[in-house]
């Protein structure tokens, strides 16, 4: 890997995502999804229910808070920070915060086809 490949991957890179940007992204997309799901008719449909997604929420929250995935680099206790000089790990947790929230996105958008009282 050449100098200018290992620096475009870097976590301080502009177009590199940060770990609480898309940590904080996928809280969202959580939100999102439990407030499609109150709907017991979009539950039925999809066959996953509030209670499920909301407990998953909780997970994520935790996990997150654990280990500082959702503070900002600024803070020496951040997720960013303590990996801002170890990009390979950096990398892989953007990699699969980005496989989350893809899941999510997607799951969002499935819940919003059915519309019961055009909530979406």
């Amino acid at each position: 890997m050449d100098h200018w490949t290992a620096s475009a991957r870097s976590p301080a890179s502009p177009a590199t995502p940060s770990i609480a940007s898309q940590g904080n992204t996928c809280v969202q997309y959580f939100d999102q999804l439990c407030t499609l799901l109150k709907y017991s008719e979009r539950q039925a449909i999809y066959g996953i229910s509030h209670l499920q997604v909301s407990e998953c929420s909780g997970q994520f929250r935790i996990w997150a808070g654990n280990i500082g995935a959702l503070q900002t680099i600024q803070s020496a206790s951040s997720l960013d920070y303590r990996l801002r000089e170890v990009p390979k790990v950096s990398n892989q947790v953007l990699s699969l915060l980005s496989d989350l929230e893809e899941a999510l996105a997607d799951g969002t958008r499935s819940s919003c086809l059915y519309t019961p009282t055009s909530g979406c």
